[in-house]
């Protein structure tokens, strides 16, 4: 071939390559700060609570850091042996900026409530992502999820995901058959005192998909509007589940005092055997796919005991 015909085809082979190249169009959603857009999919991001860590495992990644709150044992086993390797920054409350930096992470998944006041440093260190997870029910953290996959590049994935924990779901609901309409209430302790989670929380979603009234509802019960309700043994006793599951936060815990008391024989779980100790960090602290099907496996093996 001569020198012409080469300088000819040149720009004409070069032109094809460019257009066979595949194009990553950008990512676009709609969050708590408005639009956030992406150039392409991240590979390198950083969860600032713990059910981002679950969502980021849920379609099969691993954030480059996580504010674990210095504890690595607070992010639950599956998700322990998913994310090794990862580099703490810090506090959930308050994580470290120049930890985070120092990652030079493609995308950073905050949480409204606890991330809203330092979204512009968040925000000039990389893109972020803020969504409500801490207050946000079981139902509304599956829709949040479909928003933290699209930031991801990963809608497929999740759809799939979604649609294997709704049969793990289905399976233990079935299996768990509530036909005597029984209630339940998970709540925490710890030597600071105790705290209810009522239904607008993730926990008793979780139990109501599986068949379980919570009786203590929100901003229709005496103890308050919040979610999660600090309480007295007497509020307890007025609140009265058929089954009280506890995470314990500290040894000892302030329920182990009330335990001791005559008013806690009055609880018709404690005259029933249905007072189960759970593992907080799996049924407060991590909210997820994950988690949920965490919730649900335990739940099912107490109740068959």
């Amino acid at each position: 071939m001569n020198a012409r015909c080469i300088r000819i085809l040149l720009p004409a082979l070069t032109l094809a390559s460019a257009w066979l190249t595949p194009v990553r169009a950008e990512i676009r959603i709609r969050h708590a700060q408005g639009e956030l857009v992406l150039p392409q999919p991240p590979k390198r991001v950083v969860a600032l609570e713990f059910s981002f860590v679950d969502a980021l495992v849920a379609v099969g990644m691993a954030p480059i850091g996580i504010a674990d709150d210095r504890q690595p044992e607070r992010i639950i086993g599956p998700l322990r042996d998913a994310v090794k390797g990862y580099a703490s920054v810090g506090s959930r409350y308050q994580p470290s900026l120049e930890a985070i930096a120092a990652l030079k992470p493609d995308l950073i998944i905050a949480d409204q409530r606890l991330h809203q006041a330092v979204y512009s440093e968040l925000q000039a260190i990389a893109p972020t992502l803020i969504v409500d997870v801490r207050s946000s029910t079981y139902q509304e953290d599956l829709e949040t999820l479909q928003v933290v996959a699209r930031a991801l590049g990963k809608e497929e994935q999740m759809r799939q995901r979604l649609r294997r924990h709704a049969e793990v779901m289905d399976k233990y609901a079935r299996s768990i058959e509530n036909d005597q309409k029984l209630t339940a209430v998970f709540g925490v302790s710890s030597d600071k005192g105790s705290w209810l989670h009522t239904e607008a929380t993730y926990a008793a979603g979780v139990l109501k998909r599986l068949g379980f009234d919570t009786p203590l509802k929100r901003g229709r019960n005496r103890m308050g509007s919040e979610p999660y309700v600090k309480t007295g043994l007497e509020q307890l006793l007025a609140t009265n589940p058929d089954i009280l599951l506890l995470g314990r936060y500290s040894q000892p815990a302030q329920i182990d005092n009330w335990a001791k008391s005559p008013l806690w024989r009055g609880l018709k779980a404690v005259q029933n055997k249905r007072v189960y100790w759970v593992d907080g960090n799996v049924w407060a602290r991590s909210r997820g796919l994950i988690s949920a099907e965490l919730m649900t496996a335990q739940l099912h093996g107490l109740l068959r005991q």
